[in-house]
């Protein structure tokens, strides 16, 4: 799980409690709380699954993923 949320604070406390609840119960966590979006990842059958809260897309900076060198 990743959360944007408008401090490192609540990132954290909210991406450990969707993890508890799970995909559906985390994404409505994180959903009511103003001014956070998150992207949560699982696996089903084999297959790598992502589910993107609303307003998570236009957090997103194009060009901002840097290389490891």
């Amino acid at each position: 799980v990743t959360v944007v949320a408008p401090n490192a604070t609540a990132s954290d406390a909210l991406a450990t409690t969707a993890c508890i609840l799970g995909k559906e119960r985390g994404a409505m966590l994180v959903e009511s709380r103003p001014g956070t979006a998150a992207c949560i990842f699982w696996e089903e059958g084999g297959t790598l699954r992502e589910r993107w809260t609303r307003g998570f897309a236009r957090r997103l900076v194009a060009g901002a993923a840097t290389s490891v060198r």
